[in-house]
């Protein structure tokens, strides 16, 4: 008997606005997309999950919609993403202004680039574990905390159930690094290469947890401009 353990990473949210935990038209296209796809290969499931944060939820919103089902959930903040702001912070303090940070990313020649080579320092800095005074939440209680959250998840399936979980990239890289021994830099880099609304699937048996599917995202190669990382 196996359990299955189905995470969607949320829908493209509105990075470089002044509030990026909403989804943009391309984040809300993509979870009906996402749903639609979950329609045909999770017909049925036991239980519904969502981080606490709003790009999270309204992708569950979309997403449940599109596959029939109510719009319910339950929340959980062990779902939610580190908090990549704090990182960049504590690493740059300047850029605790954030007018300062777009305006400097707006100065360079390939601002995504530049901001990718930042928050690469900033997250080494935080996963290093030699300065976990300075941040709220330490590396290692963020694995902690998502491997809990997937432990939990899990155990709620019991021997056969399905659970469908909406979350973030880190999250999920995080379940997925637990399962393949990524250190923090190529946990990382996979973090960068889920696909906003991508779907990942775990499974549980008596051996243990596997990863089945890793960042599907075939339902959003239809329409152009919708496969999306960021």
């Amino acid at each position: 008997m196996t359990a299955r353990l189905v995470l969607v990473r949320h829908g493209q949210a509105s990075f470089g606005s002044p509030d990026y935990d909403l989804l943009s038209e391309i984040g809300r296209r993509q979870s009906q997309l996402a749903g639609l796809a979950l329609a045909a290969r999770l017909p049925r499931f036991d239980r519904v999950v969502s981080g606490s944060m709003r790009r999270h939820q309204e992708t569950a919103a979309g997403c449940l919609s599109a596959m029939g089902h109510p719009a319910t959930w339950e929340k959980e903040d062990g779902w939610n993403e580190f908090d990549h702001e704090e990182l960049i912070r504590v690493h740059e303090p300047r850029f605790a202004n954030d007018t300062v940070l777009h305006r400097e990313m707006a100065l360079v020649p390939d601002a995504e680039v530049a901001f990718l080579t930042l928050f690469r320092a900033a997250f080494a800095r935080w996963a290093s574990g030699r300065h976990d005074g300075d941040y709220r939440e330490t590396y290692t209680a963020f694995r902690t905390r998502v491997a809990t959250a997937v432990s939990r998840a899990i155990a709620s399936a019991g021997r056969s159930g399905s659970v469908l979980v909406f979350t973030s990239g880190g999250p999920i890289a995080a379940a997925v690094g637990d399962r393949l021994g990524l250190n923090p830099e190529r946990m990382l880099s996979l973090a960068f290469r889920l696909a906003n609304a991508g779907i990942t699937e775990l499974s549980a048996r008596g051996d243990g947890i596997a990863v089945e599917t890793l960042n599907d995202h075939a339902h959003l190669e239809g329409e152009a401009g919708l496969l999306t990382h960021r």
